[in-house]
């Protein structure tokens, strides 16, 4: 029996490999106290066995499943403790933003990323053609999910309006 052998074998069989080895190691020893052991290194090989089973049952840790449970809600939180922690660091060093409820309850309603921004911005669509040097006409027809412009089009919006590419591509 080797271990790679043993590590995929529940407990429950371990125990009972393990029983089987101390009765074989039983009946060993009482054939070489009797004069009737014929293979000497067979006590050998069932006492290295029983050791191997012994190490594998020792790194497995069996509990109960409300336990088991419990410990995965308790790292579910820790990740999401974790996550607010990233979030406000990234917000304390001035890499991310926060937006109104307002405005992010219209992009989760589908409402067009660029019109929403726009309006967060409080830009209306001539002055953000001025500052983009995009045409209006072309953020009317983004806008209105007539076209979706082409990407050097959405960077320059995007530049203008301080957010990432990917947050108007919606």
């Amino acid at each position: 029996m080797n271990a790679q052998e043993l590590k995929t074998k529940t407990p429950n069989q371990l125990r009972d490999s393990l029983v089987a080895l101390k009765k074989e190691a039983f009946n060993l020893r009482f054939q070489q106290a009797t004069g009737q052991l014929e293979n000497t290194s067979r006590m050998r090989a069932v006492r290295r066995d029983v050791a191997r089973i012994k190490t594998v049952l020792n790194q497995t840790v069996t509990i109960p499943r409300a336990e088991y449970d419990g410990l995965r809600r308790a790292s579910e939180d820790m990740d999401d403790l974790q996550a607010y922690d990233r979030a406000i660091a990234s917000l304390s060093a001035g890499e991310d933003e926060l937006i109104a409820a307002e405005f992010a309850d219209r992009l989760l309603n589908g409402e067009a990323p660029l019109r929403v921004y726009r309006d967060c911005r409080r830009l209306s669509q001539p002055q953000l053609a001025r500052l983009s040097g995009v045409n209006r006409v072309q953020i009317i027809d983004i806008e209105a999910g007539r076209k979706t412009g082409s990407v050097g089009t959405l960077c320059k919006l995007a530049t203008e309006l301080r957010v990432d590419l990917d947050d108007l591509a919606g």
